[in-house]
């Protein structure tokens, strides 16, 4: 049994056997509390440790063969000890993990009630107003889901779009990374050249010439670089030179100034220039920079894509999507896939979504269903915090623990109460879903999947559009995404033809010609 002794230097407790005498309570006292015998006076009057001597006191020293419990003492009872040695007692209180060790009258904040704990509120809405996808683009990826895949496995891919000024993200493309997927986990092999490349190409086709190159050159070289891609020559020329507009060309050319300005006129921009100079194009530029051509290519285009592109207007990534596997389950989405949602928010920005594409059986077979969400932003927080257990089986409650006082057993506080989880839901935001007919085609088979992209696959792809303009043919970024991946294209060949397409405009005879041998047309 627990007998509590209350001494002079403070409350402690010692073990004994049930049955156990008062020889046996002395004998523990001097084990357990290191009080010798000769020093113990133990009674069940807290008048003993008022005493000066403890006269007049009843103790229970008188009686060391009897029984505690013939004495009226068992489990738990409180005594009274009383000795003439100096001790440290320990505090009979630990300070459990929430505690603090800070001095009487010291101040706490709320950063260090944060510290301990986490309040885990509801978010009351989403950061954007809904989520439109392109029809084309999403009739693609269900379509492999069901028809390809049956939902048997999770299958997901990368979303570029825009948010426009109504607060609505416009998904304009899909690029599907190589992936493995389960009924249970889904890994997206991210960072690749592929996906870097896909950032290029759809920040080319969303973004004007002058901010692309504004964004890369600085203020002075844009300006040039706009005169040459974009605005009049003679006020570009004026502006870099500092000299006569076309007095100063037609005098180093050699022409007569109404022809000069005729043939400006009358060429295409940067083409002109560089065709009078007899040289490429990008050679031309990179020389009027003083660069060589690959590091003005790698300068305009950006060797790091992704990070370029990421701060531009035009398509960029906007969020993700993904198929669950057609599984019995009791919950939107699981622990791992909320931190998947927070995860992906992180990196592409608080206005990106996650779409969750899931299968809903029914009597008549079933149909394919599309949802929008965002997590919270504090759930963003809380997995770059490290606030999340990874789950061992896929549920719908996420295990938390605080990462900075692990021995928290409960470390959040759920609608005013304590706890050591969270229901996913909590973190959810839905998002409107709306569908929307975008600007590009979506008909050429999709890069990673099981049905290879070929050349067969080019031609079939342009006869099927044959009665668009050749560049709106082309109007397909899982085409261009491939047609940069051949060896015929470079990658200012390439910038060349995603400006024709972004523009609606003539693409050059050379490169119908080059797309059209790699068709086999």
């Amino acid at each position: 049994m627990l007998i509590r002794l209350r001494s002079r230097d403070g409350l402690e407790r010692i073990q004994l056997e049930d049955g156990a005498s008062v020889t046996g309570l002395m004998l523990a006292i001097q084990q357990q509390l290191g009080v010798p015998l000769e020093q113990q006076r133990i009674s069940r009057d807290p008048a003993l440790l008022t005493a000066k001597d403890g006269a007049g006191i009843s103790l229970l020293n008188d009686y060391r063969e009897a029984p505690l419990q013939s004495l009226g003492v068992s489990h738990g009872d409180l005594l009274f000890l009383l000795y003439d040695m100096e001790r440290q007692v320990a505090p009979a209180y630990k300070p459990g993990p929430l505690d603090s060790n800070r001095p009487f009258g010291s101040k706490v904040t709320m950063a260090d009630i944060i510290a301990k704990q986490r309040r885990v509120e509801r978010q009351d809405k989403a950061a954007v107003e809904g989520v439109s996808f392109d029809r084309a683009a999403a009739n693609a990826f269900q379509q492999y889901c069901n028809s390809a895949l049956a939902f048997s496995i999770k299958r997901g891919g990368i979303c570029y779009g825009t948010v426009g000024e109504d607060n609505i993200v416009r998904v304009e493309f899909v690029f599907e990374p190589p992936q493995q997927g389960s009924q249970d986990e889904l890994l997206l092999e991210r960072g690749t050249p592929q996906e870097a490349q896909a950032d290029f190409l759809a920040g080319v086709l969303g973004l004007q010439k002058a901010d692309f190159l504004a964004g890369v050159l600085g203020l002075q070289k844009a300006d040039f670089l706009a005169g040459v891609l974009g605005l009049q020559k003679a006020d570009f020329l004026a502006g870099v030179l500092g000299l006569q507009k076309a007095d100063f060309l037609a005098g180093v050319l050699g022409l007569q100034k109404a022809d000069f300005l005729a043939g400006v006129l009358g060429l295409q921009k940067a083409d002109f220039l560089a065709g009078v100079l007899g040289l490429q194009k990008a050679d031309f530029l990179a020389g009027v920079l003083g660069l060589q051509k690959a590091d003005f290519l790698a300068g305009v285009l950006g060797l790091q894509k992704a990070d370029f592109l990421a701060g531009v207007l035009g398509l960029q990534k906007v969020g993700w999507v993904f198929c669950q596997a057609n599984k019995e389950r009791d919950w939107i989405v699981s622990s791992g896939e909320l931190q998947a949602m927070a995860a992906m928010q992180d990196e592409m920005g608080p206005k990106s979504v996650t779409v969750l594409v899931t299968w809903d059986a029914n009597d008549h077979g079933g149909n394919v269903h599309f949802e929008a969400f965002q997590c919270s932003e504090q759930a963003v927080q809380l997995y770059k915090d490290g606030w999340f257990v990874p789950e061992s089986e896929p549920s719908g409650i996420s295990k938390m623990r605080n990462p900075k006082e692990p021995n928290v057993e409960q470390a959040v506080i759920v609608a005013s109460k304590d706890a050591d989880s969270v229901d996913n839901d909590w973190f959810l935001c839905a998002c409107a879903i709306l569908d929307h007919m975008g600007p590009l085609l979506s008909s050429f088979p999709v890069e990673n999947r099981l049905i290879p992209q070929s050349a067969s696959s080019l031609r079939e792809h342009l006869r099927k559009h044959s009665s668009l303009p050749y560049s709106g043919r082309l109007a397909d970024l899982h085409l261009l995404l491939w047609l940069a991946g051949q060896p015929n294209l470079d990658q200012a060949d390439m910038l060349a033809i995603v400006e024709a397409v972004r523009d609606k405009g003539e693409l050059m005879e050379g490169y119908k010609v080059i797309i059209d041998s790699i068709a086999g047309v």
